[in-house]
């Protein structure tokens, strides 16, 4: 695969799902790449990323401007 077909399955990893779910799962990215999804889990792990797996610091918070807020704050 190309780097191109690498950086759309990045891309893809760090994006939110139009239908709720916070992440794609990895068959979803292999269907819109046309990529096989053994091929996208080695993309993923080899760029270190596991979007599946998610973790809150500090708990999710009832704000909904708290994204907002968090990446001023940390200057992200």
């Amino acid at each position: 695969y190309t780097d191109a077909d690498r950086a759309r399955v990045i891309h893809l990893a760090c994006q939110r799902t139009d239908s709720g779910t916070p992440v794609y799962s990895q068959q979803a990215m292999a269907d819109q790449t046309g990529i096989s999804q053994s091929w996208v889990s080695e993309i993923l792990r080899a760029a270190a990323l596991r979007p599946h797996t998610t973790d809150d610091w500090c708990g999710p918070s009832p704000d909904p401007h708290f994204q907002e807020k968090m990446r001023a704050i940390l200057g992200l």
